[in-house]
């Protein structure tokens, strides 16, 4: 009996490796067709980028990504706010100027202009003299 059950027990241990052998080598089948299948799709795709490289459509979309890279997003921007503005003739322009005030650079922003008492003051004097003079009554002594 013990015979027996020693032989059953071998019987068994070998049915089991026979078994866990049996799915190892499923396993191994399994994972050399899924490793077929992959690469057998990434050949299709190389295949289909190849044929994709050589359409229009590629060329097109290539030709406006080259194109927007090469330009700017935005314009050319002056660095400040003033131009050069020239009233001179082309002939004007080759020879250097006599008068440095001709080309000088003008804002192109208005000018913040406040007004001056001073000013205010002489156009007032300005116009009581004025009337003064043509009423007749502030006359000069020595003339």
């Amino acid at each position: 009996m013990a015979d027996e059950r020693m032989r059953t027990q071998h019987a068994l241990k070998q049915e089991e490796e026979e078994r866990k052998e049996e799915e190892r080598r499923e396993q191994s089948k399994a994972k050399a067709r899924i490793a077929e299948e992959a690469y057998s799709l990434w050949m299709n795709m190389k295949e289909e980028e190849r044929k994709y490289r050589r359409s229009l459509a590629f060329r097109i979309l290539d030709f406006e990504r080259r194109a927007n890279s090469e330009r700017s997003i935005t314009p050319w921007i002056p660095t400040s706010p003033t131009v050069i503005h020239s009233t001179h003739s082309r002939s004007t322009l080759l020879t250097p100027p006599l008068n440095s005030a001709k080309g000088r650079r003008r804002t192109l922003e208005k000018k913040l202009v406040l007004p001056d008492w001073r000013k205010h003051q002489k156009n007032k004097n300005n116009l009581e003299t004025k009337s003064a003079i043509n009423s007749g009554t502030n006359r000069r002594p020595w003339r």
